[in-house]
């Protein structure tokens, strides 16, 4: 995966996936189909609502 062509913007956005891991409520994945064996997209929660056990996924695909 390479966001727009660009490089530096790509590793800039894994860079920043990565130190959200240290958080407890950060949660950000891959779409790998079985078939295609490659990432299509990426799906992550972008509001968590804990008390009610509600969450808003983002999903965002580039195939």
């Amino acid at each position: 995966m390479v966001y727009r062509g660009n490089i530096s913007m790509t590793e800039q956005i894994v860079k920043g996936w990565i130190t959200g891991y240290d958080q407890p409520d950060f949660y950000q994945g891959a779409i790998v189909p079985e078939e295609m064996k490659e990432s299509i997209g990426i799906i992550s929660v972008v509001d968590m609502d804990e008390k009610n056990r509600e969450n808003l996924y983002g999903i965002l695909d580039w195939k």
